[in-house]
């Protein structure tokens, strides 16, 4: 049965349907929420079932949608708080089900970190009366195969892979690490067109396999407008993440540095927070630009949405990690480009599936802070030139990556897999 026979057959009926992620809400995922929103909209029901809540000031507007629908495991963050927890836990479950949660030749890391064991005590009383279960990451796919073999799923499963939790496999050279997702799962869902002949490479059949990018809630993205400048003709640089190594927000910084010599009164907007802050802070004043650099920390989604039409160019700086790892496609890089903001970007993979280099914005070596602000002058100092690539931008983001188109794409998918079940 095809996704669209599917769709077809039973497409008003509602789905009950349980996301499976690694912590909600998280304001650096705000894709999952915008997902659960879109089909709340269409009169699904969701339950969220998180393994911990994140420690964060600020939740995305639309959580309180889902207030009474999140079930979390409550795994501590620290590993001496979880082994200490490991009697109780023990003690709640039944023996063999806690074995086999506890088999580290089989599970690996989650039987190690105990995150397969949290995730069972936290569903050991719930009736999992589903229509379709949703793993959201290939890690917790993992988790959710466990519980399908243990009995306690029964419903289909589909399962999203979005970034790092395939690279990380294909760089460790562990081909076997996914044997048992492929088999429980209806449909394999990478969210990254380049993730589809890895997938197969490692053992998914490829008519399990369904390309399935995240969407964007397009009606509130604003469109950006040509901002008038002042005498100093100053221009503004804006980049959103999480303040970790691997975003690559020091070298934005060594970038803005040689912009800033040609423009004293460029302004570098930084969104975000996290462990790399206070060395960042610490590296923008020793390079003489902090009164330059504003710094907003952790805020609303909306706020960063706000901010992105009075900027001029956007810069997104990911590195690949000292492990391997990878984004899957960067969602703010889909938000950026649909305002109609061009980008210079870094030569991260995923990058291509969203920016057409040299039409809608400019990609340079990865790590080259040089580079970065080279390509980033010419954009400033050709502004015709910005202006067509933000215009095509626009158009292609919205085209390919709109919430309600691809919402109609993930319940076909749904529904097929329902399908599947009832055939």
């Amino acid at each position: 049965m095809t996704d669209v026979t599917a769709a077809s057959t039973g497409a008003s009926r509602r789905l009950r349907i349980a996301f499976f992620v690694t912590n909600f809400p998280k304001l650096s995922e705000v894709f999952i929420l915008n997902q659960a929103l879109a089909l709340i909209e269409r009169g699904h029901e969701i339950d969220i079932f998180a393994l911990t809540s994140p420690v964060e000031s600020h939740v995305q507007p639309g959580t309180e949608r889902l207030e009474g629908r999140v079930r979390t495991a409550g795994m501590p963050r620290s590993p001496l708080r979880r082994f200490a927890a490991l009697p109780g836990l023990l003690s709640r479950n039944r023996f063999g089900e806690a074995l086999k949660c506890l088999d580290p030749l089989r599970e690996g890391a989650e039987a190690i970190t105990l995150r397969h064991l949290f995730r069972l005590d936290s569903v050991r009383a719930q009736k999992l009366d589903y229509d379709i279960v949703h793993a959201q990451l290939g890690s917790v796919a993992r988790q959710v195969a466990l519980l399908r073999r243990l009995g306690h799923i029964r419903a289909p499963i589909v399962s999203s892979f979005r970034g790092s939790d395939l690279s990380r496999y294909l760089a460790h050279g562990m081909p076997g690490a996914y044997r048992e997702v492929f088999s429980v799962s209806s449909f394999i869902m990478p969210v990254a067109a380049r993730w589809v002949d890895p997938l197969a490479s490692l053992g998914c059949p490829r008519d399990k396999i369904r390309h399935l990018p995240s969407g964007i809630p397009m009606a509130r993205i604003p469109l950006r407008e040509e901002r008038p400048r002042g005498g100093d003709d100053f221009p503004r640089i804006v980049s959103a993440c999480r303040l970790e190594r691997y975003k690559g927000i020091h070298h934005g910084l060594d970038a803005f540095r040689i912009v800033r010599e040609r423009h004293p009164s460029a302004i570098y907007e930084i969104f975000g927070d996290g462990p790399e802050r206070q060395k960042l802070m610490a590296q923008a004043q020793r390079l003489g630009i902090s009164d330059n650099v504003r710094w907003h920390g952790a805020v609303h989604h909306d706020e960063i949405l706000r901010t992105l039409p009075q900027c001029d160019l956007h810069w997104f700086t990911t590195i690949t990690r000292f492990d391997g790892r990878t984004e899957g496609v960067p969602n703010i890089l889909k938000e950026t480009q649909a305002t109609g903001l061009p980008a210079v970007a870094f030569d991260h993979p995923g990058v291509d599936e969203v920016l057409l280099p040299d039409e809608t914005g400019v990609v340079v070596p990865e790590g080259d802070a040089a580079a970065l602000a080279d390509a980033s002058l010419r954009l400033f100092a050709d502004p015709d030139l910005a202006r067509r690539m933000g215009a095509l931008a626009t158009g292609r983001a919205r085209e390919i990556y709109d919430l309600e188109h691809l919402t109609d794409r993930l319940e076909a998918i749904y529904r097929a897999a329902a399908g599947q079940r009832a055939a």
